[in-house]
């Protein structure tokens, strides 16, 4: 595995930088930009904004509980091979 050095914290005024001023890399090394902790914080607090809660009904709870119980998947697996069965059985 290649070794590779970290640097937590580079201050850019120690390099220079060309005539469009951007900051010329020494040659071996590479820079990645990474958001910062506010960044961070922002995107967070986007990504909860655009969550919409709504509160099921009883009823719709029902019904996902049954969509959701291996029962009902047990009972589709089984309708299914039934299917199945009968197809292969008209090909006789």
């Amino acid at each position: 595995m290649k070794e590779t050095n970290r640097i937590k914290k580079v201050d850019l005024n120690n390099y220079e930088t060309d005539e469009n001023g951007d900051y010329i890399v020494p040659v071996g090394m590479k820079v990645y930009v990474s958001e910062t902790v506010d960044d961070m914080i922002k995107n967070v607090e986007d990504k909860i904004s655009e969550i919409e809660l709504i509160e099921p009904s009883n009823e719709e709870l029902i019904e996902f509980a049954k969509e959701m119980h291996p029962y009902y998947h047990e009972l589709e697996k089984k309708d299914r091979l039934l299917n199945e069965l009968n197809e292969l059985k008209k090909l006789q």
